[in-house]
């Protein structure tokens, strides 16, 4: 937007670009890689992406498997209480076509939840 001012009570204000902080460290976003393999020099204690060989943080590493680890092993345990709750049976064969087909769970996701948790605890259903 231009203003013209004939009274010439406006005063422009210079621009300057801010200088650049020096920072002991540069935040950096790498959204072209999701990090999926990690290479590992227990020597020197570094790990690195096995996809895009950027250096990574040993600690975020540790998080990233920690919370994989953590839904596998939810994943798994929801898994297991279904099949407790259906009395281990999944599959049956069909009376139209005579193929073996999947049973459709009709466990309740309150029933499922508790039972997933007991198993998570190390309880025995």
């Amino acid at each position: 937007m231009v203003i013209d001012d004939q009274g010439g009570n406006v005063t422009k204000l210079p621009t300057a670009k801010r200088p650049k902080p020096d920072a002991a460290f540069e935040i950096v976003h790498s959204y072209k890689c999701q990090h999926g393999k990690f290479l590992v020099d227990e020597k020197k204690a570094e790990v690195e992406c096995g996809l895009c060989h950027e250096k990574l943080n040993p600690i975020w590493v540790l998080l990233a498997l920690a919370r994989e680890d953590a839904r596998l092993r939810d994943h798994w345990s929801q898994m297991k209480a279904e099949l407790a709750l259906m009395g281990e049976r999944v599959r049956t064969k069909c009376d139209n076509c005579g193929k073996i087909t999947r049973i459709h769970s009709n466990v309740r996701a309150m029933d499922r939840d508790s039972l997933a948790a007991k198993f998570r605890n190390g309880e025995s259903a």
